[in-house]
């Protein structure tokens, strides 16, 4: 009897214990880490309580079950995403603009440590319905 109680009050213990947050690969991707997210019964819960368990990282937008009990895991980015501020930023070394109704496209290749502007010509409709170019396309480097 007195292992039976112990046994009972394990199990209880055990299922209000706090969500432990171990990960592990998913299904032998790297690129997507299964965290324990507790108690999931539905995808709108999944979609509510997934972002938080994955925090920084970014939820991979699956989850699955674990077992009867409704225990899940949410599959989150297995690397943080970068900040785009973080990126060099290279800037590019060509361009091209296409040609409009009434102007001509161009294009650009710059040599290194040069940088590329391309802008579209602009052209203006006349009362006759015609396009007139304005403004020619420029591609140049700077």
């Amino acid at each position: 009897m007195k292992s039976f109680i112990l046994l009972t009050v394990t199990v209880v213990l055990a299922a209000c214990a706090p969500v432990d947050h171990h990960e592990r690969y998913a299904g032998g991707a790297r690129n997507v880490v299964e965290v324990e997210a507790g108690s999931v019964r539905s995808d709108d819960e999944a979609r509510s309580l997934c972002p938080s368990v994955c925090g920084s990282r970014g939820w991979a937008g699956t989850w699955r079950r674990t077992g009867d009990d409704h225990r899940a895991v949410c599959g989150c980015a297995a690397n943080p995403p970068v900040p785009v501020a973080a990126l060099p930023q290279e800037a590019p070394t060509a361009c091209s603009v296409q040609s409009n109704s009434a102007c001509a496209g161009c294009s650009v290749s710059c040599p290194a440590g040069k940088q590329t502007q391309c802008v579209e010509g602009v052209a203006q409709q006349q009362t006759d319905g015609s396009a007139v170019c304005v403004t020619p396309a420029r591609c140049l480097c700077r």
